[in-house]
């Protein structure tokens, strides 16, 4: 795995939640925020990617402590990003993740605690054993069980790598210029593997990932 990436017709439940989100769900006006996604958005597509050469893109890895990425999420207009990153600890004995979503009028931060990393098309719900919730400046502790299922919906559908079929093509996005990718995914990227991908009525664009955890939004 490199480090950095330098400088449908049946709409999906998590696809309708995403959505949601990027509409109307979790609103936090503020033109500081629109300021701050604006110039984060500029940033990264003014950045010149590396060439990553074709890999198979349904690749089933285990999750690498460290490992993220940052998509732009367009839908209606408006454009949104998510990060979302991995942590394992095997000492410990659990896995944290953890979801920011920064648009012009959001901004939502989610850490899960999970006891475990879930095997290929296992449900997060089961495994999360704490949430914290953060809707602008508003905390939602949850001790124990799932956060609510909107955004239980979104960090799942930000890990779960789709299934691919089709012709290869090459894409080119912000994080960089990807061979090979079969229906926007490409076996470089890791967690989702989401290039560049229409998902219901938004358009997932790749603009940075690695697996040293940094990139943070908020």
């Amino acid at each position: 795995m490199s480090g950095r990436g330098h400088h449908a017709p049946a709409r999906r439940p998590w696809a309708a939640a995403a959505t949601l989100l990027l509409g109307a769900g979790c609103l936090h006006p503020s033109s500081g925020l629109d300021e701050r996604t604006s110039a984060l958005l500029a940033d990264y597509r003014a950045r010149v990617g590396a060439r990553w050469p074709g890999a198979p893109p349904a690749r089933a890895m285990p999750w690498r402590s460290g490992e993220f990425t940052v998509h732009a999420l367009a839908a209606d207009g408006v454009t949104e990003l998510e990060r979302v990153s991995v942590r394992v600890h095997p000492w410990r004995g659990d896995v944290r993740v953890s979801l920011e979503r920064l648009g012009p009028r959001t901004r939502l931060r989610v850490t899960l605690s999970l006891s475990r990393a879930p095997a290929a098309g296992e449900a997060l719900g089961s495994l999360v054993t704490a949430a914290v919730v953060r809707r602008g400046d508003q905390p939602d502790v949850h001790h124990a069980g799932a956060p609510p299922p909107e955004v239980l919906a979104l960090v799942e559908r930000a890990l779960t790598r789709p299934d691919a079929r089709g012709a290869p093509a090459t894409l080119l996005v912000p994080a960089g210029a990807f061979e090979g990718c079969v229906d926007g995914v490409h076996g470089a990227v890791p967690l989702s593997g989401v290039v560049r991908r229409a998902e219901g009525d938004v358009l997932r664009e790749l603009l940075e990932f690695g697996d040293d955890d940094s990139g943070w939004l908020l």
